[in-house]
């Protein structure tokens, strides 16, 4: 579980060293989360994760329900798209329930270096009409769960 602690050093590493700390564990890191207002579409309002997944692939609901082994694979609970052409990036999903989800990770292989692979995309919590901007290392991409009930949890720990 996140500790909640705030990072005192701006860094574009998620594990910073910082002054008067010992270095940080391999299973600690840094998540980076922004309350904001939703994504409105100007036609259909509030752009959910399961429209996003319709714009970006130009696909029907019908596609999505009953066609979805054909377009989408499962990641740890998320939805991700077979048939990517970018490369660089895959995109991850989650359009059922409360929390709902969509994320762009960088893609890390032997043929991809980058510094500080990441995660960052939308989290709704549509209970409680919340909407973050997220920010975490790929490698925790697993760890989805959790990052996401840990911001939620600092948000309603902080609410007056």
């Amino acid at each position: 579980m996140p500790s909640r602690r705030y990072v005192e050093r701006v860094s574009p590493s998620f594990r910073p060293c910082e002054n008067g700390r010992p270095r940080p564990a391999k299973n600690e890191f840094v998540v980076h989360a922004n309350l904001q207002s939703p994504p409105v579409h100007p036609n259909w309002g509030i752009t959910y994760p399961r429209q996003m997944m319709k714009n970006l692939y130009r696909l029907t609901d019908w596609q999505i329900d009953s066609e979805r082994e054909k377009y989408f694979e499962s990641h740890y609970g998320l939805l991700s798209y077979k048939l990517t052409k970018n490369r660089n990036f895959d995109q991850f999903f989650k359009i059922s329930g409360n929390i709902q989800i969509q994320l762009m990770c960088w893609r890390t292989d032997e043929d991809r270096s980058v510094a500080n692979p990441s995660c960052h995309g939308h989290l709704f919590n549509l209970n409680d009409g919340l909407h973050f901007f997220v920010f975490f290392p790929s490698y925790q991409l697993s760890e989805w769960k959790e990052i996401s009930e840990a911001i939620l949890d600092v948000y309603h720990s902080w609410k007056l």
